[in-house]
Formats: structure tokens, sequence, C-alpha cells
């Protein structure tokens, strides 16, 4: 039996009947609640910093958009907790008090965000359908009104949670209370369920039914103000029921149907409450989920937001390739407002999530893993390439945030450009020698064994790092900066007009020596791995099916990188230099479109900072033998003779207090 298949004695009287595996949420909710506390955190900051710094006048659903900021704000700053508990196994130790607290704040966010998103909902519905006669009951008053009278609501209405959150004696944290106390529980969960959920619910459908009959009609939203506010209401009437239909409300339906089985206990199966638990914790990261598309809300319906980055893009119209009036500009003016909002988001969701990746699996390979073989050493220098490239994105990020204004001086200019196709080539590289290395494994086995070794494989990343380093030193002296007015300072991506044409020359040889090759080595590798393990008799033992199965999987993921991130890049940047290069040859029109679409592909190819981790984690020996460990601990820590007595007879066990947490 797994670690959690522990049971406690038949006489505890603060137990369940019952028990099973739910081995899966101590990977499940930590790697949740993790990635809703990165992509949360940040789209929660950049939502109160437009709503505080750059929205003038707040109207009242504005009012109600920073309340819901704060709920969901106070609620991620509580997951480290969470995910420490669950990948600890369950092991609480910061005490009752701080057990309280978090149970607490969950349903505070969660019925605030509730409460807070329908006063979104009546409000844009009023304005819809009663446009004249709400103008007197809709100010910014009132709205701070009713925000505080549904913070003390809420805050009156979840004190409960503070008594019947528990701790029993092995420092767990109870998600809802102990035995003695479920049915009074019941009830009063019964109760908010009612009134914080099904009513609001009811509202919201009602409201946005209504609005969308109202759209319907004719004659509504003709004018050009009138479809702008048109398009408004629409969007906000998706996100909000996004929010109650993908995160509220399969929340509520799996715990209702999980607390009644638990509350029938004897008269329900255990194969039945089995699965009601499950699907109650797999609905859990569904219900946290509202804070991170909460702030979506705001992004798409918020006016500050909005005009702030509408008036940046009418200043800033053009890239470095937009002038026509020099002799460093090109023929064609370029529309690119879109990269402005693009390449801030998509590099902040790759800065957030690709640095938590790489620094955790940093950590397993050097505290936890002895012994450093071959692959080993690659996939640090892989993650070392990724990490230098993550520390230089939030200066990329306020560069294109702020529309191609950029205020770190020229050198800094130079390095980052430099470290982007240093983690580019180098990524290409070490994944390529990670696709050989496996190759040499699996067609040569033999063979091979006096070629792979720890030294030679330092040897080879000496040698990568050398050879990357020369060859995109040249970087560092096309890189330049340009003035493009008395406000705007331009960091080129590529470089001045003046040298493009030794740079095509330069990035042609590079993306030779660097990406073809190195892709049709990885190609005929991978292939030659394939046809290997489908011969018959590979793979048969339970060694081979090990070895077998993480050669699939180091396939995959390769393939998936290059595939995915590096391919799409390469193509794309060809297609548009080359159309470069011909200027007066294309049309204006041509040229936009392959500009476009070489910008899209730029966070694709910083996306490999954040797969390449995932091929250790799924195939590093470090990570895999470091959970193996913890799971047989825990499973060794929780046996008791009861639990041994209980394999051998049909009577029901006793419900472990973990399934509670």
């Amino acid at each position: 039996m797994d670690a959690q298949n522990a049971s406690w004695p038949a006489n505890d009287s603060h137990q369940f009947l019952c028990h099973f595996n739910e081995s899966f949420k101590y990977i499940l909710l930590p790697v949740s609640y993790t990635l809703v506390f990165v992509v949360g955190l940040v789209l929660n900051i950049t939502a109160m910093y437009f709503i505080l710094f750059r929205t003038k006048g707040w109207k009242p659903n504005t009012i109600y958009m920073i309340n819901l900021n704060v709920c969901d704000t106070l609620y991620i700053l509580t997951l480290p907790f969470l995910i420490y508990y669950y990948a600890e196994g369950n092991d609480w130790p910061f005490g009752e008090l701080m057990c309280k607290l978090i149970r607490f704040l969950f349903y505070t966010n969660l019925y605030g965000s509730v409460l807070f998103l329908s006063c979104i909902s009546l409000h844009r519905f009023l304005g819809v359908c009663h446009p004249v006669r709400s103008l007197s009951w809709m100010n910014a008053r009132r709205a701070r009104l009713i925000s505080i009278c549904i913070w003390v609501t809420v805050l009156i209405f979840q004190s409960p949670v503070l008594y019947f959150a528990r701790m029993n004696g092995i420092r767990v944290c109870y998600d809802t209370t102990s035995k003695a106390l479920f049915n009074d529980f019941l009830v009063y969960s019964s109760v908010v369920m009612v009134l914080f959920f099904i009513l609001p619910f009811v509202v919201v459908l009602v409201c946005n039914g209504l609005m969308v009959k109202k759209l319907q009609e004719p004659g509504v939203g003709n004018g050009l103000t009138s479809q702008r506010y048109k398009q408004k209401s629409v969007k906000m009437i998706i996100i909000v029921l996004l929010v109650f239909v993908l995160c509220f409300l399969p929340f509520h339906v799996n715990r209702s149907i999980y607390y009644l089985f638990r509350y029938l206990d004897e008269n329900v199966s255990c194969e039945m409450l089995e699965i009601a638990s499950i699907a109650y914790k797999f609905m859990r990261p569904l219900a946290s989920a509202n804070s991170c598309i909460d702030p979506v809300l705001y992004f798409m319906a918020g006016q500050g937001f909005r005009n702030n980055i509408k008036g940046r893009s009418e200043i800033r119209m053009f890239n470095n390739t937009t002038e026509s009036n020099g002799t460093d500009s090109y023929r064609c003016y370029l529309e690119e407002r879109f990269k402005y909002i693009l390449l801030p988001v998509s590099y902040t969701l790759v800065f957030v999530v690709g640095l938590v990746l790489n620094i955790t699996a940093m950590y397993f390979i050097l505290f936890r893993t002895k012994g450093w073989k071959p692959n080993t050493i690659y996939m640090i220098n892989l993650n070392v390439c990724d990490t230098l490239y993550i520390l230089t994105l939030p200066f990329l990020i306020y560069y294109y945030a702020d529309g191609n204004d950029w205020p770190f001086g020229e050198l800094m200019c130079k390095l980052i450009r430099f470290l982007f196709y240093t983690n580019l080539y180098g990524s290409v590289l070490f994944l390529s020698c990670i696709s050989l290395h496996r190759f040499l494994g699996v067609c040569h086995p033999m063979r091979s064994l006096s070629w792979m070794n720890a030294r030679r494989a330092r040897m080879i990343s000496v040698c990568i790092w050398v050879t990357v380093l020369i060859f995109q030193s040249p970087v560092l002296y096309f890189s330049r900066l340009r003035h493009k007015n008395k406000e705007d300072v331009i960091c080129h991506d590529t470089t001045s007009k003046a040298l493009f044409n030794d740079f095509l020359v330069y990035s042609s040889v590079v993306m030779v020596l660097f990406f073809i090759l190195p892709f049709g080595v990885v190609l005929v590798c991978n292939g030659l791995m394939v046809k290997k393990l489908q011969e018959p008799g590979v793979g048969e033992g339970p060694t081979s099916r090990g070895s077998k199965q993480k050669s699939v999987k180091m396939i995959i993921i390769v393939l998936l990188v290059f595939v995915l991130c590096f391919l799409p890049f390469h193509v794309n940047r060809s297609i548009y230099y080359t159309f470069r290069y011909l200027d007066g040859n294309v049309s204006c029109d041509v040229l936009n479109k392959c500009n476009m679409a070489y910008k899209i592909t730029r966070p694709l190819v910083s996306l490999n900072s954040c797969i390449d981790p995932i091929l250790y984690f799924m195939a590093g020996q470090g990570f895999r033998n470091s959970w193996k460990r913890k799971a047989k601990k825990r499973s060794e820590s929780f046996k008791s003779p009861s639990t041994l007595l209980s394999t051998t007879t049909d009577t029901r066990m006793n419900y472990l207090a973990r399934q509670d947490s």
C-alpha cells in the first residue's frame, strides 16, 4: 500500500470509515498551486498597479475590481504555505493558528470573489438595460458602501471556519473539520453555499441573460461609442460566466457530493467515496484558478489599462524599422502595436514559470543528485543557459511595455541581445548532446561505455560554451542603440540598416552551424532510436522497460522543443530577413505580415526555457530518486499493526485523517 493508505486505530472516534490512496494530490496540489501563485501574483500586482496609479476617477466598476483584486492577492499570498504542506505529504509545521487563517482566507477569497463578480454583473446589467434610471443608483460612493457591506458580511459568515478548522496529533491541517464536528460543519457549509454561491450565481445568470437579450435588440450598439460599450459588455459577460462555470460551479458540485457521502458514511461504499474524494481534490485547484482569471477582467474591460496601452501605442506607432526620413530607416511603415501587449505578457509568463522550474531543477541537480552522469552534466549546463536568459527578461518586459524605450544604456542592450542568442544556441547544442548521448546508450550500449563518461561530458560542455561565446560575440558589435526622437531610445533586435547586409551573412552562417546541422543530428539520432526501440526483444526486462520509457520521454521533449520553439522562429526569421534585404522589391503589406509572424514566434523561442526543465523532471535520476525515497519514507512511517491486519479482513478501514486536508 502507498504512503497514503495508512489507517488510524479502529476505536478512534474522530476518524471515518474507509481508506484509499491519495498520493496524486502530493503532486497535483503543489504543482497547480505553484502555477496559480506565480501567474496570479504577477497578474494581480499588474492589475493593482494600473488601478492605483494609472486610473483616474474611480468608477463603481473599478471599485468592485480593486476589491476583487485584494481578495485574490490575500489568498495568493497564503499559497506558499499550502505548497509546502502538500509537497511534504500533509505535514503542517506552522501551528494551528496559521492553519485556521489559511483555511479562512481560502473561503473569504472564494465567496468574496463570487459577490464582487456578482456586483460587476449587476452594475453592467443596470448600465445596459436601465441606462437612464440607473444613473442615480450607480455612483462611486454607493459602490464603496456596497463593498464595505460585502467585506463585513463575508468576514462574519466565514468566521466559523476559524472554529471548525482543526489540527490533529500528527500535524494534519483539516480542510473541513474533525468527525465530531462534521455534522455541524455540513449544516454551516450548506447555508453558506446557498447564500454565497447559489443565489449570486442565479443573479449572475439572470443579469447576463437579460443583457444578452438587450444587446441583440435592433438599434442597440449602432454608434461607434455604443459598439465599443457593447463589445466591453460582451467581454465581461464571457469572463464572469467563465469564472463561475470553470472555477466555482465544479468545486461546489463535487464538494457537495463528497460531503454528502461522508455524512452518509457507512451507507456509501468505499469505492464511491474514493471517487468523490478524488473529484473534489481535482476541483480545488480550479477554485483557486479564479485568482488568475479575475485580473483578466480588468485587463480586457478596465478603462485605465486600455487607455494607457492605447495612448502608448498611438505615440509609439513604429519600431526601429518604421521611420522613412533618414539614412538609417526603411521604406515601409510597420504596424507593431500588438507587440507592446504580446511581448510583455508572454515574457512575464516565461519569466515567472521558467524561473520557478529552472531553480527547482537546479536545486535537485546540485543537492539531490549524487554522482553526476554525462546526461546530468548536459542538463545542468542547459539549466544555466536558461536561467541566465530568464534573468534578462525583466529588462525586455519593461522595454516593450514602455513602447520600445530603452533606458538602460547601450552596454546593457548589447548584453541582453547577446544572452538571448547564447541561450538559444547553447540550448540547441546541449539538447543535441543529450539526444546523441541517449542514442549511443540505446543503439551502441557496449561500444559507447568507453566514450560516455563524466570527464568527457565536462570537456564537451566547456567546448560548447567556448564555441557559442566566440560565435555569438559579433552580436555585441551588431547590437546598437538608436535615438528615435527626443524621448525614445531603441535597442535594435537585429542591427542598424547600414550593417544589416553584414548581419544577414553572419546570422545565416550561425543558423546553419548552430541550428540546421544540430537539428539534423537530433532527427537522425531520434529516428534511429525509435527504430531500435521497436525491434523485438528490446525493453522486455523491468530495467530495460524503465530505460525504454525514459528514452521515449526524452525523444518527445527534445523534439517538442525543436519543433515548437526553435523551428518556427528560424523559419519566420529567415523569411523576414530575406524580405528586409530585398526591401524595395517586396510590398509593404507582405513585409508587415512577415514581421508580425516573426514577432509572434519570438515568445515561442523563449518558451524553451520553460520546457527544458521538464526534461530533467521526467528523466532526471536525482529528481525521481528523491520522490521515491520520500514516498518510501512516508509509507514506512504510517504503517501500523492495524493496517497490516486490515489487509487480511473484509471489514472497513478507518478513514485516514490526511484525506481531510
